[in-house]
């Protein structure tokens, strides 16, 4: 009997993270998930890279202003996220809300662990 229970909770387990695994949506695609309460992983390929004294941009699937994606990283929060040039010119995967930002979707990272390189 303690089998059965242990069994059918690990296939419980299985199941609910199978359904609540989270879905990547395409770069040109994040603009129909602009506002929505749960996180999002974005793909696309870094196309450039720009930074001011106030903040780091990269646009993603094209350069901007044809850019469908963006991601917006603070100056304050850069080491934290480390070396974007890495990325430059790789797809790579963010994670975070989805946000608008001038009509247009965006990322606002702040720690390393939001970005990676796609699989």
């Amino acid at each position: 009997m303690k089998i059965h229970i242990t069994l059918t909770f690990a296939l419980l387990f299985f199941i609910g993270s199978t359904v609540f695994a989270q879905q990547k949506i395409k770069a040109e695609d994040a603009k129909t998930h602009i506002g929505q309460k749960d996180t999002a992983t974005v793909v696309g390929k870094v196309f450039h890279i720009k930074t001011t004294d106030k903040a780091t941009f990269i646009d993603i699937g094209g350069k901007y202003p044809d850019n469908p994606f963006s991601v917006y990283i603070n100056a304050n929060d850069i080491k934290a996220v480390g070396d974007i040039t890495k990325y430059d010119g790789k797809t790579i995967e963010i994670r975070g809300l989805i946000t608008g930002h001038n009509g247009k979707p965006e990322i606002v990272v702040s720690n390393a662990k939001q970005l990676k390189l796609a699989q």
